[in-house]
């Protein structure tokens, strides 16, 4: 039986968006970077819209990919001081190229990463952008640990997310038609 919505999707998604745009305004160092939760609120839509299907693949697939990149980070940021003075390029290279490597070869055995790429790389892009605005708790002062900090942060944000997505869903209120 077709479903009809309550409260009209445009109107449902603008009240998702204002209502948790606090989180990214007035909790000080603990802030949720919402953009990262937007993104994977997008994915939620690309899945299927629905917390099964779409938590199937984002669930796994999207913390991975910011675990992985956290770890090249962390691998970079080691190689700093024992890599000839090139402002980190070459570390850079080394470390975090060596991952993205690592984070593409897991895919030929984790079919999930494969079917969920979008989140699995959206992990590793959104990991790179909160380590690099600085989007995320100052837990420690260590290089070597603020990408796993980072990592972590980018985590939170993208379940947030997938609650961003159910969330939206659920305020339309559908009924049957």
């Amino acid at each position: 039986m077709a479903k009809k919505n309550t409260i009209p999707f445009w109107l449902a998604v603008a009240i998702t968006a204002i209502v948790f745009l606090p989180l990214t305004m007035f909790l000080g160092k603990y802030n949720i970077p919402l953009w990262v939760s937007f993104i994977v609120w997008a994915e939620f839509f690309a899945f299927g819209a629905n917390v099964k299907d779409a938590g199937k693949l984002i669930l796994p697939a999207f913390p991975a990919g910011a675990i992985i990149c956290g770890l090249g980070w962390s691998l970079s940021f080691a190689l700093q001081p024992i890599l000839p003075a090139t402002g980190g390029l070459w570390a850079y290279w080394i470390g975090f190229g060596l991952f993205v490597a690592i984070l593409v070869k897991i895919m030929d055995f984790v079919p999930v990463f494969q079917k969920g790429s979008l989140a699995y790389f959206n992990g590793m892009t959104m990991c790179i952008a909160v380590l690099f605005t600085g989007s995320f708790p100052p837990l420690t002062e260590s290089a070597v640990l603020s990408p796993l900090v980072a990592a972590l942060w980018t985590i939170i944000a993208g379940l947030f997310g997938l609650f961003l997505g159910w969330f939206n869903m659920a305020i339309t209120f559908p009924r049957e038609a």
